[in-house]
């Protein structure tokens, strides 16, 4: 199985701090399933990565190498990685995001703060 997870929103807030049910979901999932991090900036999400204990992942997904971002940046991202193999699901925070997804039949499970839900089209 393979689980794509955003690092921003979901494994760290803003203020670069993490976000500790985030982690906890992260090595939850990693125990079973192959997690495939998605991030804006591989060298310095990879350094951020390594200082909060997470050194064995199973790929980073940066955005520097993937053409045609357009106005939205972490669907590409998605549909890149699909182009891969295939993604049993993927965990955002972003809301518009998950809505996209779910249109493409893509079950997201979308993180916040406080609360997590499953969603499948």
């Amino acid at each position: 199985m393979a689980v794509l997870m955003f690092v921003d929103g979901v494994l760290r807030n803003s203020s670069q701090a993490p976000i500790q049910s985030g982690m906890l979901l992260y090595h939850a999932l990693k125990e079973k399933h192959r997690v495939l991090l998605m991030c804006s900036d591989k060298d310095k999400d990879d350094n951020w990565l390594r200082q909060n204990k997470i050194n064995k992942y199973d790929d980073l997904v940066g955005r520097e190498n993937i053409p045609s971002l357009g106005d939205e940046p972490e669907l590409r991202q998605v549909e890149y990685v699909q182009g891969q193999g295939p993604v049993d699901f993927v965990v955002t925070t972003d809301p518009s995001l998950s809505a996209a997804l779910l249109t493409k039949g893509v079950t997201t499970l979308r993180s916040e703060e406080h609360t997590s839900e499953l969603q499948s089209h």
